[in-house]
């Protein structure tokens, strides 16, 4: 291989690591934050369940946490196209089989454990804030029911 050619490899490997440091630690970021305030926003909703305008935004949870799915989709897909390239830069300077960071950690996998994990966390969240609507809508309803009566005098 020319060395130019090596060098230039090499730095373009160096930067395509960077970035995909990047991008790990900021869907980590992204989701933790979801999580954080989609649970601010639950216990937001619980301490003024008594207001009526309360019901009409409850589904907000859920909608940031679609959309946290979906960012952390995309940063699975960015991570698989990065990692397919570092594998053919590794392959490039005719290493043993196995051999380079990405061809030994994916072995013919196209993701990470980190990305398959915070995926499913993400999806779990958007299951949780999905079921969540309907068991706060039906306390409402029930705590409305299960009101005590006012205070009657008590017979003697």
């Amino acid at each position: 291989m020319d060395p130019m050619h090596k060098d230039f490899y090499l730095a373009e490997y160096k930067a395509l690591r960077d970035k995909l440091l990047q991008i790990n630690q900021h869907s980590n970021t992204v989701l933790f934050s979801g999580i954080t305030l989609s649970g601010a926003l639950w216990a937001w909703f619980y301490s003024n369940r008594a207001n009526a305008s309360v019901s009409g935004i409850i589904w907000i949870p859920e909608i940031l946490s679609i959309v946290v799915v979906v960012y952390i989709w995309a940063c699975t897909r960015d991570t698989k196209r990065i990692v397919q390239y570092i594998q053919r830069i590794e392959s490039a300077f005719d290493m043993p089989p196995g051999m380079g960071w990405e061809n030994n950690l994916t072995k013919g996998k196209w993701f990470s454990s980190t990305d398959v994990g915070n995926l499913l966390f993400s999806v779990g969240l958007v299951i949780f804030n999905t079921t969540l609507p309907a068991m706060f809508t039906c306390c409402l309803t029930q705590s409305s029911t299960l009101t005590p009566p006012a205070s009657s005098s008590a017979p003697s």
